[in-house]
């Protein structure tokens, strides 16, 4: 029985040493997944070379004394305080505690994705933060109506109410001499209102996970249509056309690219020397290199080649949709839901998609544009998801409160444009289908 021990282990042992592998972290390895592409895989840094010792460790015994320590710490303290009142505090409790144990999971287990900076385990932590909320949404999607917005009671006391009708196309005259407070009260309104910053920031951080001008106009364009397009179920996309034209389009939105653009020539142009130096470090070159470590290990812009082939066209209209229902997903489900624009929950979920967006981007270009990725990886997979989830959910609580038909002039419209997408993705795959005749063609006379 050893010596049969023996030999299966043996057989592991070679059989292991026999498959390529890629790091997944500081405690193990996997073999190697068709989601890492080889020219992927040249791009990471060496763990060695890229971190203290200190952050090369798994510490997985360390984190689990601090986890459990820090959780009946604070057990005994809000006992001790009286912090806890009723069932519902002691509940809130265990989820937050629940959630943290989860994360710190998957911070020291989970599989890596292609970002590194600023450490694998910031992107593990992002993956188990995915799930957690890909699960709530689960959950939600199962519960009714009333009951979920009832439940939002206990967040904030003031949510689960109907959300009044706002329209920002009520009075669109640009000049209103009559007006006590300001002669152009209806643009002062419009310009103070919180979606201003949220379109420059917003498209400031598109252009630094699209890193494409054209694409980023595009879609930006293509935002304000849809609002067009979707008025008639959201009040708020009412809008006069100086706002859709030129503060959005022209001023917020360009100006958000344009800021992007110049993040992104700069970190092209940055040269950059992650080597461990044998120089004595300094108080100034460690808070230097702690700087450094938030920014990318290579960047480079993606170039989307809308058409380059059929496959190429079809992929980038895919992600132009994705990207417009990640945003109008935000509007609907605070609006299903009874959410106030201002309220901290659609920061909270727009904040929690930056770090999906990165990642989920960054998989996407690669499986569309590296012929030897053969699947999508986990963060898109979840990007996909979440927002095929949050739309059951705006669907499922949205029944009789959109009522309105689409007006017929935009179906027109819309008619029109998924017309000339299927012509255009024809002639590219007949273009392509010839090429591909014509090489297999060559082949054979040779």
């Amino acid at each position: 029985t050893q010596s049969t021990w023996g030999v299966i282990f043996r057989r592991r042992e070679k059989l292991l040493r026999t498959m390529p592998s890629v790091s997944v972290g500081t405690q193990t390895s996997i073999p190697l997944r068709d989601v890492v592409p080889t020219s992927v895989q040249k791009e990471l840094p060496q763990e060695e070379s890229e971190y203290p010792s200190f952050l090369f460790k798994a510490h997985s015994l360390a984190l689990i004394a601090w986890l459990l320590g820090t959780i009946m710490a604070i057990n005994w303290a809000v006992k001790e305080g009286h912090l806890i009142t009723s069932t519902v505090d002691n509940v809130e409790l265990g989820l937050w505690c629940a959630l943290i144990a989860f994360l710190i999971f998957c911070c020291l287990h989970a599989r890596d994705g292609l970002l590194y900076r600023p450490h694998p385990a910031f992107w593990r932590v992002v993956l188990g933060i995915a799930i957690a909320y890909f699960g709530l949404l689960i959950f939600i999607v199962c519960q009714d109506a009333g009951d979920v917005r009832r439940w939002l009671r206990y967040i904030d006391p003031e949510l689960g109410v109907p959300l009044p009708e706002k329209s920002y196309a009520a009075d669109c005259r640009l000049y209103t001499p009559d007006d006590p407070v300001s002669s152009f009260r209806n643009l002062r309104d419009t310009i103070a209102d919180e979606f201003v910053l949220a379109h420059l920031f917003g498209w400031a951080l598109k252009m630094l996970i699209i890193r494409d001008v054209k694409m980023c106009l595009f879609l930006s364009v293509l935002f304000e249509f849809l609002e067009v397009s979707l008025r008639h179920a959201l009040p708020n996309f009412w809008e006069c056309w100086w706002d859709h034209v030129i503060l959005d389009i022209l001023i917020c939105n360009g100006l958000g690219i344009y800021i992007g653009h110049l993040m992104v020539k700069y970190f092209e142009m940055k040269e950059y020397h992650f080597l461990v130096e044998p120089a004595p470090l300094t108080i100034k070159s460690k808070l230097n290199r702690i700087a450094k470590q938030f920014t990318p290990v290579h960047w480079s812009r993606y170039q989307w080649q809308y058409f380059a082939n059929s496959r190429r066209f079809f992929s980038v209209v895919f992600f132009s949709a994705f990207v417009s229902c990640v945003d109008l997903s935000a509007f609907f489900l605070k609006y299903v839901l009874y959410i106030p624009a201002p309220h901290y929950l659609n920061l909270v979920r727009l904040l929690v998609w930056v770090p999906f967006a990165v990642a989920g981007t960054r998989e996407y270009y690669v499986y569309m544009s590296d012929p030897t990725c053969k699947r999508i990886g986990q963060m898109l997979w979840l990007d996909l998801a979440i927002l095929l989830t949050e739309g059951c959910i705006s669907y499922k609580f949205g029944k009789g409160m959109f009522n309105e038909p689409m007006p017929y002039w935009l179906k027109i419209c819309w008619a029109v444009i998924g017309t000339g997408i299927c012509i255009t993705f024809t002639v590219l795959f007949i273009r392509d289908y010839r090429k591909t005749h014509r090489k297999s063609a060559e082949l054979k006379s040779e």
